[in-house]
């Protein structure tokens, strides 16, 4: 497929603009241009009437307008200032789930720009020839599903730069081009980066939310209306509140084309209760309903088997479209010849049916009822669907294929039909006929949803057929992403290993030529290893490919910047994990190399990667204790959110908060308390506007928010509000942890600061209640997690130690304290650097248990054991560890002169005395 320009050579070597007149926009493949007229972009309105025998696809599908079209006013708006920009060229993104009314707001858009500006607009199909001429004020160009047409969308934007380098526009006339996907806008950053059209991109797609309650009700009413009318029925009255309350049910039911078929769904069974019905009900009853109306429309004809039409008519929806010479093929295939009444020529019979329109049998529109349609025609028939479908793909694998996948999905996630039941079928088809998984195998990708039983019987058809070991090496990869899909992830490790094995092999002879593959097979072992959490493999894995495709942007840099910058990132985020900070620190700052790049072209598209990659940097410079840069690099994160925010709040608001939150931590390192308070609070006014809509989402970002607010005002003495906001961080935990467990570990450290909450204002009983709450839950944490929450359970033995001496429990406090040195010293042989300061506090609050004891030498001995370690400590960082150590020193001092030992007192105050003069000398 490609799109371009054709007009006389002066025209291109002189720019001449006056030539305008004479261009033409081609779609389609080059030796298949039209030779004859133009096309003519239209918008395909359906003029549906009641004398039409209209069937359900019809009235539900898009472009039939039955119901009215609002609650999209501020997306027209936006379309419309797009496409007057003074941009000569650009293409724009619209993005929704099923349902949501891209294809509507197209339609509409177009016809408008049409009829208020004088525009050339309509639908296009990337899989026919066509051409159009730019002779109008612009040209709007339409394109649905262009996930399914990667390649030809690749030559169109290609098409596009072409016609942006080499022509000028003249008279302020412009072509549009606008895309409706499923996929979200930075899915679509390769293919864009890759051929050079971030400039001609708008950066802001149009991502479809769902209605208002006031707009899905004006859309269930006037859809309900024009049902009637055009069934030539009576309404009944739907019961006050009904339509406002199945409305409320879920959140689906605020999608358009959901909404739709509710209502038409409400018209052809007025006795059935809507609220009784959900989503995959309905839909699904609409689909029995069109098959029961193509099996009487077979009785009518004659044919003796009724599911005749209705596989015709699933083969149709997988392939696209079906004329009738290709259902007589059918026919034969099947053996159904016998059930065609005798004498009767089968392709006039079909065609004398209302579900044949020029020899023609066209998909079920919308999608979500033609994948119930072709699930349950299928089941019907589960001898012959494995046949059936096979039929379906073999005209055009790539294009069925993907329609096929697209059908998957929405049985599947948007209905909840049997899972993989479609996929089961394919797999049964090529394992019968093991040719059939020959052909199809190159067709069949990794991202085609709900096919990896198919993919993974395919590679392994062909790999026993495989003698090249490049070849090998593609199948074990291919195969390995399949296993994955299906969560197996042993296999799938096994395959990519295998891959990587050859393809490491051939890169050493030739790395102009396999590494570009090696790096990428890299990049999904990591993902793997991550995935199984064997995660000390998966970072000497990506700290290869991160070299390799450093190695490989040098040489083609619009090819590999994307995967250089994800691999950086991931680089920097393994590095921290395993401590190593600077190093970290120095990848992260490498991938915002990239990400400024990349962002200063698509601001919409890399803005967010970038502000998580500063924000990651701003975290790891606090924690290498450059609290300047931290700050720095926190607030240019916030900056480009509250940018996002401004142009579309819906979807980056959740981001701004989490932002400011970062915000309020790095003024909190500095010590700047009340502007980290007032940051904390910006933030919390939006998560308690989006925990109020969504609390599901959004209530454990709130307690974490509010967490860090109580923090502060302990921090600035304001015990009484500080514990007031911790009981409803305790509380909103508790709240969570009841439905899963996934928030134990959250509510045990909320209940750790509770405690201390509750120690500051003088109520000991209450402080060590929630103390030991917290190491409850962390106990049983660390039967299951051990390496995860060990360091907690320790902190919060601690602790619990400090809650039992406040009470007088000396004894219970020694015991508590002892469990958490014995977890620290295990801890301090992995990671001494992390650890120490906490074994270290641990001694020193043993000492101290120990002296109110009696134990007087057991008290000494303690204390000098924490005094050791913090001397060392403190020589290597005396800003952040001489306080502690003067504490331990006196501690030390207080030891001493228990016992007797005034000399060795009077030194180690002395010592003390020195260190905190030292302290005070580093501070000014």
């Amino acid at each position: 497929m490609t799109f371009y320009l054709s007009a006389p050579d002066e025209a291109i070597n002189h720019r001449d603009s006056s030539l305008l007149g004479s261009i033409h926009i081609h779609m389609g493949p080059r030796k298949m241009v039209k030779k004859g007229p133009l096309s003519k972009l239209h918008v395909p309105w359906q003029n549906l009437r009641q004398d039409d025998g209209v069937n359900l696809s019809g009235l539900l599908c898009w472009n039939s307008g039955i119901s009215r079209f609002v609650g999209r006013e501020k997306e027209m708006e936006e379309l419309e200032k797009w496409a007057l920009s003074p941009n000569p060229v650009s293409a724009k993104w619209i993005t929704g789930k099923s349902g949501m009314g891209k294809n509507r707001l197209a339609g509409e858009f177009s016809t408008y720009m049409a009829e208020k500006h004088d525009w050339a607009s309509g639908f296009v199909n990337l899989e026919e020839p066509n051409t159009c001429a730019i002779e109008k004020a612009g040209v709007l160009i339409v394109v649905d599903h262009p996930e399914e047409r990667k390649e030809s969308v690749k030559e169109l934007l290609q098409g596009l730069v072409d016609i942006d380098q080499k022509m000028l526009v003249e008279n302020g006339k412009k072509i549009r081009v606008l895309f409706l996907s499923r996929q979200n806008f930075g899915d679509w950053q390769p293919i864009i980066f890759e051929t050079g059209a971030e400039a001609l991109t708008n950066p802001f797609p149009v991502e479809l939310p769902d209605l208002s309650a006031n707009s899905a009700k004006e859309i269930y009413n006037s859809s309900s209306l024009k049902t009637f009318e055009l069934l030539g029925t009576q309404g009944h009255p739907v019961p006050e509140g009904s339509t406002e309350a199945w409305i409320e049910q879920s959140e689906d039911n605020r999608r358009p084309q959901l909404i739709v078929a509710a209502a038409v769904f409400s018209a052809l069974f007025p006795e059935k209760d809507i609220l009784q019905n959900n989503t995959r009900q309905i839909i699904e009853k609409l689909a029995l309903q069109e098959i029961s109306r193509a099996e009487g429309i077979a009785a009518s004809s004659g044919l003796k088997d009724l599911l005749i039409f209705p596989i015709l008519q699933t083969i149709a929806n997988i392939c696209g479209g079906l004329e009738s010479e290709e259902a007589v093929r059918v026919m034969r295939a099947a053996d159904l010849e016998k059930d065609v009444p005798e004498g009767k020529d089968f392709v006039s019979l079909c065609n004398d049916t209302d579900l044949f329109h020029k020899d023609h049998i066209t998909p079920i529109r919308p999608d979500l009822l033609a994948a119930a349609y072709t699930v349950e025609s299928l089941r019907e028939k589960p001898l012959m669907a494995p046949e059936i479908i096979w039929f379906s793909l073999q005209n055009d694998f790539s294009g069925s294929l993907s329609r096929f996948s697209r059908l998957c999905f929405d049985a599947e996630v948007e209905l909840g039909f049997d899972k993989n039941q479609l996929d089961q079928w394919l797999a049964q088809a090529i394992s019968e006929s093991p040719d059939n998984g020959a052909a199809l195998e190159p067709f069949l990708v990794n991202d085609l949803y709900g096919l990896a039983g198919t993919g993974i019987i395919t590679c392994r058809i062909c790999l026993d057929r495989a003698e090249a070991e490049t070849e090998k090496m593609r199948l074990f990869s291919k195969l390995s992403g399949f296993y994955q899909s299906i969560g197996d992830l042993r296999e799938a490790l096994k395959q990519c290993v295998f891959a990587v094995d050859i393809c490491e092999k051939f890169a050493l002879a030739q790395p102009e030529v396999f590494e570009p593959d090696l790096a990428r097979y890299y990049y999904h072992l990591w993902e793997i290893l991550i995935a199984s959490g064997e995660k000390g493999k998966a970072y000497r894995v990506i700290e290869r490919t991160a070299e390799l495709f450093e190695k490989l942007d040098q040489a083609q840099p619009r090819k590999f910047k994307l995967n250089l910058v994800k691999s950086l990132d991931n680089l920097g985020n393994a590095y921290a994990e395993t401590g190593e900070m600077a190093k970290a620190l120095t990848a992260i700052e490498k991938a915002l190399v990239v990400y400024e790049q990349l962002a200063s072209a698509q601001p919409q598209a890399f803005g967010p990667a970038m502000a998580a990659c500063l924000n990651s940097q701003g975290n790891l410079c606090a924690q290498l204790g450059d609290t300047d840069k931290a700050l720095a690099a926190t607030r240019d994160a916030l900056n480009i959110y509250e940018q996002l925010t401004t142009a579309q709040p819906e979807a980056y608001e959740p981001d701004l908060a989490a932002s400011l939150t970062n915000l309020g931590n790095r003024y909190a390192d500095k010590g700047e308390a009340e502007e980290a308070l007032t940051t904390i609070q910006r933030a919390l006014d939006i998560y308690q506007k989006l925990a109020g809509a969504h609390p599901e989402l959004f209530d454990a970002d709130l307690a974490s928010c509010l967490s860090l607010e109580g923090n502060l005002y302990a921090y600035m003495g304001e015990t009484e509000k500080a514990l007031e906001i911790t009981q409803r961080v305790v509380e909103i935990y508790s709240n969570l942890a009841k439905e899963t467990a996934i928030y134990d570990s959250l509510l045990a450290s909320s209940l750790n600061n509770l405690s201390s909450r509750y120690a500051s204002v003088g109520e000991d009983a209450k402080a060590l209640t929630a103390s030991d709450t917290a190491v409850k839950i962390y106990d049983s944490l660390v039967e299951a997690y051990p390496q995860s929450f060990d360091p907690h359970l320790a902190t919060s033995l601690n602790t619990l130690g400090v809650r039992y001496a406040a009470v007088g429990e000396n004894k219970k406090a020694l015991a508590a304290t002892q469990r958490a040195i014995t977890i620290y010293s295990q801890l301090v042989v992995a990671q001494p650097e992390v650890f120490e300061p906490d074994l270290a506090g641990c001694l020193n609050n043993q000492g101290t248990l120990f002296a109110k004891m009696g134990e007087r030498e057991k008290a000494l001995a303690t204390t000098e054991m924490a005094v050791n370690i913090k001397e060392q400590l403190a020589s290597a960082n005396p800003q952040k560890f001489v306080p502690s150590l003067v504490k331990s020193l006196n501690n030390l001092v207080k030891r001493y002169t228990e016992i007797g030992e005034e000399e060795k007192a009077r030194i180690v105050k002395e010592r003390a005395e020195e260190f905190q003069e030292k302290y005070f000398e580093l501070l000014s």
